[in-house]
């Protein structure tokens, strides 16, 4: 091995299958540099193997370890006697568990995954959560399976095993079931590409419309070049710098950029947490210049464009929730209901102006679904619109030059609505109606808008694929 390796070798193996020691063995024998093992107390099932165990398995060959064994035994009694304590801690293997070999589940995540199953009632059905973990491994094009991806594994078959699903099911149901997370975001190339690519009919599957980006690579090291923690702190400093840049971007820009930083914080990918943590200078900053900002704020913008108030307490109050920034989360609500608790009868049949890329009246409807019990949003939203109102914001916006920067706008008050509209629908009860309405009349917009996002100039394709995204990540939950 060391002759055609010249880096050292390392060796980690749990002992799950009993087999540990024999492996450890026949890896020194071929030339491992390193070994990991655990005091006799604390090893085997899906520990390491016996350090002591190893020593004497190696003592007469020729690379003993240079160990003092009557010291680890002394040391290991200590051991002994603190695992007493964590006995209900022990998830009852006492032998060797020998079906290790048929769903190669890691012996790391063993006890994990068996902790995952108790946790949602699938304790007396783990035999049947193994037997998926190997069906699904399969399903997947038997991967490696290392934390993650033994993770997005563990999974799917527990997700399969709750929902009574087969393989069979996977492909025949698929299109109407909601995978987890982890899975969508294995298969979307998150973790990277598994040795011979991914099985494309269940990808296809999985993701349903949501991209498989083959250039992500790419696109990931421009972010990483633009998300460096000099780069943002140099950015943060231009808000206290200069008299005049704590007004810039306010509160639209304002808002994007938190609304970027809770996608970050809620992206389960080790990346994303780096940049999250890269951007919290100028999202610090922000906040701090938001929360000095709101108290002064004595009246809202009600426009169709940029300052619009509505539209920034909505994203800055998802931010909030996001990363539990408690205290900014009460003061937006709080202005919130200030501005907007008392409204009625809305004058959308009014809607929109010429270069509108938000409808005013829906924005306030989106915002207040955030800050207001179901009850009392139906009873504020029912004062809020009058039939010609939502008739009129109903309509699709008719784009007369799609190469006009302000025309191109009306494209995206498309997405905005559909967005806003969505988000609505699910608040509304089941008999509202209006309820069936929006949820129509959304969709209706986001097929409008969706093949103009980049039919036109810079004057509307610099913006509209970020409204585009957002829309599209709300008809899809």
């Amino acid at each position: 091995m060391k002759e055609t390796v010249d880096i050292p070798l390392h060796l980690h193996t749990h002992d799950t299958s009993g087999n540990g020691i024999i492996t450890c063995s026949a890896a020194v024998t071929a030339g491992v540099d390193i070994v990991d093992v655990a005091t006799a107390a604390m090893s085997s099932g899906t520990s390491q193997p016996s350090m002591s165990s190893l020593y004497y398995a190696l003592e007469n060959g020729n690379r003993a370890p240079e160990l003092d064994i009557d010291n680890a035994s002394q040391i290991n009694h200590y051991w002994e006697d603190v695992r007493k304590f964590y006995a209900p801690f022990e998830k009852g293997l006492t032998s060797p568990q020998t079906e290790v070999y048929s769903h190669e589940m890691p012996g790391g995540q063993y006890t994990n995954l068996q902790s995952q199953a108790t946790a949602v009632g699938l304790g007396l059905r783990f035999d049947e959560v193994k037997a998926m973990y190997h069906t699904v491994n399969m399903m997947f094009g038997d991967i490696i399976k290392v934390t993650p991806s033994s993770k997005v594994v563990g999974d799917m078959a527990l997700f399969m095993v709750q929902n009574d699903l087969t393989e069979e099911d996977i492909y025949e149901k698929g299109d109407t079931l909601s995978f987890p997370e982890s899975v969508i975001s294995f298969f979307a190339g998150d973790l990277g590409q598994p040795v011979g690519g991914f099985p494309e009919k269940l990808q296809k599957i999985i993701l349903k419309d949501k991209p498989f980006i083959k250039n992500k690579e790419e696109i990931i090291r421009i972010l990483d070049g633009s998300f460096q923690a000099e780069k943002i702190k140099t950015e943060a400093e231009y808000f206290h710098k200069y008299q005049v840049a704590k007004g810039f971007e306010r509160t639209y820009g304002w808002a994007w950029l938190l609304q970027l930083d809770a996608e970050l914080a809620s992206w389960e990918n080790p990346q994303a947490k780096i940049w999250h943590q890269n951007l919290k200078p100028l999202t610090d900053e922000i906040v701090k210049l938001w929360k000095e900002y709101l108290p002064k704020q004595t009246y809202p913008n009600r426009t169709g464009v940029h300052p619009n108030t509505a539209f920034a307490l909505s994203f800055a109050i998802d931010w909030a929730r996001t990363v539990g920034e408690k205290d900014f989360e009460n003061q937006l609500i709080e202005k919130a209901k200030y501005f907007y608790l008392k409204d009625e009868k809305t004058p959308a049949y009014l809607e929109p102006d010429g270069s509108d890329f938000f409808s005013p009246s829906l924005e306030i409807a989106d915002l207040m679904t955030r800050i207001l019990p179901q009850d009392e949003y139906v009873k504020w939203f029912n004062k809020f619109y009058e039939k010609r109102s939502i008739e009129n914001i109903s309509q699709i916006p008719v784009i007369s030059d799609i190469n006009d920067y302000q025309t191109v706008h009306l494209v995206g008050l498309s997405f905005t609505r559909s967005w806003c509209m969505k988000n609505i629908a699910q608040v509304l009860p089941k008999n509202h109606r209006y309820k069936k309405h929006f949820e129509e009349t959304s969709a209706k917009f986001l097929e409008n808008a969706l093949p103009l996002v980049f039919k036109g100039n810079y004057g509307g394709d610099h913006w509209l694929a970020s409204f585009a995204v957002y829309a599209l990540s709300m008809s899809n939950e």
